[in-house]
């Protein structure tokens, strides 16, 4: 059964965020279990093979990258991957914070601490119950440090944000724009791709006030002017845009800058 959680921002906007199920995060355990399995057996072989050097010394080598690789390499990289492991990018799931923002690395660091009574009494047993009575499918990790596991969405192309033969997405590809895109925060990021992603959904006032206020917000931010040809929620589609295009590995057309960058 798919499980929403919604979050209400302060503009009273909802936006879901599909909860990820036991199997698909069964899945991605197995597959960091598996990871974890491969590193701590070649760390033995590496030690192995330098027993003569190393002496004594190897065995408190070996436990120590044991100790790494078993509590240490699901908590750093989903901070350093921005919510995900090896194992939940490939059944493609995220850690993210329980507002819909970014996992900082105190909160993977204790939703793994706290993984340990998760584990018992073997197979995150606790755990997995956890995630089927929680209304939020949290275990009880996630419940202490304030964190959701989410179905990963795709990456959003810039033409799906903007027209390409719109003024705002040549606006995008401006040298000046995507310089100045690089200098958003995540934050600032996913708030102007949830607003542009649902902006058809909000009635017509409301529309005008928000992207008026993120456009005077965004100028003020990044001291980037708007074209009098653009309206504010253009300008803000576009800059939006122009923000993906990294994230794709897109290459800004650079040679023959508009007339506003």
């Amino acid at each position: 059964m798919r499980r929403v959680h919604v979050i209400v921002t302060p503009e009273n906007v909802p936006f879901e965020l599909e909860l990820a199920g036991p199997t698909a995060r069964a899945l991605g355990w197995a597959a960091d279990v598996a990871v974890i399995a491969a590193l701590t057996g070649l760390s033995a072989c590496l030690i192995a093979s330098r027993l003569q050097t190393l002496g004594g010394f190897a065995h408190a080598l070996f436990f120590v990258l044991a100790f790494v690789a078993q509590w240490w390499y699901r908590a750093l990289t989903e901070w350093w991957l921005g919510g995900q492991t090896p194992g939940k990018r490939l059944v493609g799931i995220r850690v993210v914070d329980a507002r819909g923002l970014r996992v900082r690395l105190s909160q993977t660091v204790l939703r793994h601490l706290v993984g340990i009574v998760d584990l018992l009494p073997a197979l995150y047993l606790v755990g997995g119950l956890c995630v089927l009575i929680d209304p939020r499918a949290r275990r009880l990790g996630d419940i202490a440090a304030g964190t959701l596991v989410v179905r990963d969405r795709p990456p959003v192309a810039p033409r799906t944000v903007v027209a390409p033969d719109s003024e705002a997405f040549a606006f995008a590809r401006s040298a000046a724009v995507v310089h100045a895109a690089r200098r958003l925060s995540p934050r600032e990021r996913d708030a102007m791709l949830l607003l542009a992603r649902r902006r058809d959904q909000l009635p017509v006032a409301t529309r005008h006030e928000l992207f008026g206020r993120l456009e005077a917000y965004l100028r003020a931010r990044l001291g980037l002017e708007r074209p009098p040809s653009l309206s504010p929620e253009n300008f803000v589609l576009g800059l939006t845009a122009a923000a993906l295009q990294p994230a794709l590995g897109t290459a800004p057309r650079t040679s023959t800058p508009p007339a506003w960058s």
